[in-house]
């Protein structure tokens, strides 16, 4: 198989699994509203900030670099394993003796100990490096994505299972001790890991030079994507907290539902073809409009339904998430189509790229964070967020635009037919709305014809050229000629 329908492929298999695992926690999620308190969601987000800093810093860009390096791999794979454990365990150890002083800044003293259980994950993801690394490296996408589901479903169990035995936030973290173990478990199936532990003194310093950019620009989206909580946290309270991270968790999910797809297949498919211009140029502007066609009714439409979807599925306890959420669904529209442009960065050897264009914007995002809570609330750091994602994404686009060498307005245009049949589907919902309210019925009635709105306005606007490029990139991802 060539490597067009061979990523193709591997597209489709990513991307059959991100709907379901997507689908999946977004159900189990609505569920665990319904049992928990913003509360136990607020103190769950804080120690996702925590593990997700962890991870990023232990992380240092090794992934990407073994992925990028195309000399002596064998030698970089146990190089960055041994680092990759190594930091993890230094940072395990850390974060365990700073959770007391940690959440006595955060006034809340029942983080301490769920603190000291997070830090166990960061050891326990940190063993899998290696064999993830060779699964992604080799293009092995099926046997990626049923880690992934293996990981999602008994995490959805057991968040369940202990939710309704009365865990409260507990529920939540430890179902992801439980999943990240059995996820464990399920790459060592497909790619056994062999303890050995050795560093290549010369292997390494390349590793940390391609790595430092990579891992820069991964701590500044830290601080982008996880201090918000902490200012909330701070300046609001817990309850309000968890009330901002389900509008934040749906509104840039949801429309970045095959975000992961891209950074997860494109980025080692790219890196093979780093020399090839030509072929990089019709790989991302392929990857844009595919993006386009799934992102921005996604986002549009859940911005136009968040009131009904709130109301409808929460409960009346998290109607304030309604005006985030629907401010976070745009966010997740750009994040989504920004995807393709640092996976370009990073095949082409251009991390140090990535990483000036996200401290620029990161320093007066974070300048900013305090004054948009204190003033705006929740709504104030939601708009916030789209204006720094609207720098991002012209930027890079941009940046992109020199470095492959096409007409930025040009390439633009594709954007142009999704997004006025979104925008034609938004008021098909906002009128549905008006007539049912925001029941349940009315969501279903609002999904239903949104959808069918979108998918009549983009057959009209492009043709018939929507249905047959649709029928064809199934039959891709299915693997049918």
């Amino acid at each position: 198989m060539s490597r067009a329908p061979r990523t193709l492929a591997s597209i489709g298999i990513v991307g059959i699994t991100q709907v379901f695992t997507i689908i999946l926690y977004q159900v189990v999620m609505v569920l665990l509203a319904r049992a928990l308190t913003p509360n136990d969601f607020g103190t769950y987000a804080l120690c996702l900030v925590f593990i997700n800093l962890a991870t990023t810093t232990s992380m240092f860009g090794l992934d990407a670099a073994v992925i990028y390096r195309q000399s002596a791999v064998e030698e970089a794979f146990r190089t960055a394993a041994t680092m990759r454990t190594a930091f993890a365990v230094v940072a395990a150890t850390l974060f365990f003796l700073l959770s007391a002083p940690l959440a006595r800044f955060l006034e809340s003293d029942e983080l301490i100990w769920a603190f000291r259980v997070a830090s166990l994950t960061f050891v326990v993801s940190a063993i899998g490096f290696e064999s993830s690394t060779r699964l992604s490296k080799s293009l092995r996408f099926r046997s990626l994505s049923i880690t992934k589901i293996t990981y999602q479903v008994v995490w959805s169990a057991s968040a369940l299972a202990l939710a309704y035995l009365g865990w409260h936030f507990w529920s939540m973290l430890y179902a992801y001790f439980i999943g990240t173990a059995a996820m464990l478990l399920a790459l060592w199936h497909f790619q056994p890991w062999k303890i050995r532990f050795e560093i290549n003194s010369g292997v390494a310093r390349e590793l940390l030079r391609y790595g430092v950019f990579s891992m820069g620009s991964a701590i500044l989206a830290f601080l982008v994507w996880n201090m918000d909580k902490i200012v909330i946290e701070r300046y609001l309270d817990t309850s309000l907290l968890g009330i901002y991270w389900i509008a934040f968790t749906y509104g840039i999910v949801s429309p970045s539902i095959f975000t992961n797809v891209v950074n997860s297949v494109m980025f080692p498919t790219l890196s093979g073809l780093q020399d090839d211009k030509e072929a990089l140029k019709i790989r991302y502007s392929l990857t844009l409009k595919y993006l386009a066609y799934v992102s921005i009714p996604i986002g549009v439409g859940l911005a136009a339904t968040s009131n009904t979807f709130v109301t409808a599925l929460f409960g009346s306890e998290w109607k304030q998430a309604a005006i985030p959420l629907s401010v976070f669904s745009i966010v997740g529209i750009l994040s989504c189509l920004n995807s393709p442009a640092v996976n370009i960065f990073l095949s082409t050897g251009r991390a140090r790229t990535m990483f000036a264009i996200s401290l620029v914007v990161t320093v007066p995002f974070l300048m900013l964070a305090i004054p948009s809570v204190v003033y705006g609330g929740m709504t104030g750091m939601a708009l916030l967020f789209l204006a720094m994602m609207i720098a991002v994404f012209f930027w890079g686009y941009s940046k992109v635009a020199g470095i492959l060498s096409f007409q930025r307005i040009a390439e633009l245009s594709m954007l142009a037919k999704p997004a006025i049949s979104s925008l034609i589907m938004a008021c098909v919902c906002l009128l549905l709305a008006g007539f049912f309210g925001t029941s349940l019925l009315s969501l279903v009635l609002q999904v239903a014809f949104g959808v069918a709105a979108y998918v009549a306005c983009m057959t009209a606007l492009t043709r018939n050229q929507f249905i047959r490029e649709a029928k064809e990139l199934v039959n891709g991802m299915l693997g049918k000629t």
